[in-house]
């Protein structure tokens, strides 16, 4: 494939995905390729020209909503410890109370 044609692709692939992310971003989930050093799963969520050209390279795909919700999951998960982690580096602790009825 030519670059004229690489970018050809990747516009063409970006016009597409705008018409159904109009916000502009979406996310999506890498493919598993032993010679690009990706595996298959991880969801991240990115710009409407980066995910057309990790699309049009083949190191991603559009990722599903259960994809999706895991992703926001683990990232909720590890912004709770880094914070935690700050707080106890600034000498705080984080106690959680819950009610039981």
């Amino acid at each position: 494939m030519t670059t004229q044609e690489y970018w050809r692709q990747v516009r063409f692939k970006e016009a597409e995905l705008k018409e159904r992310y109009p916000s502009g971003f979406l996310f999506v989930s890498s493919t598993n390729d032993p010679m690009r050093n990706t595996y298959a799963g991880d969801a991240v969520e990115v710009s409407l020209l980066i995910a057309s050209k990790m699309v049009t390279e083949g190191t991603a795909r559009e990722a599903t909503a259960e994809e999706i919700a895991t992703s926001v999951r683990h990232g909720q998960e590890s912004l709770y410890r880094s914070q935690a982690a700050q707080l106890r580096s600034d000498g705080i602790t984080r106690v959680i109370l819950s009610k039981t009825q």
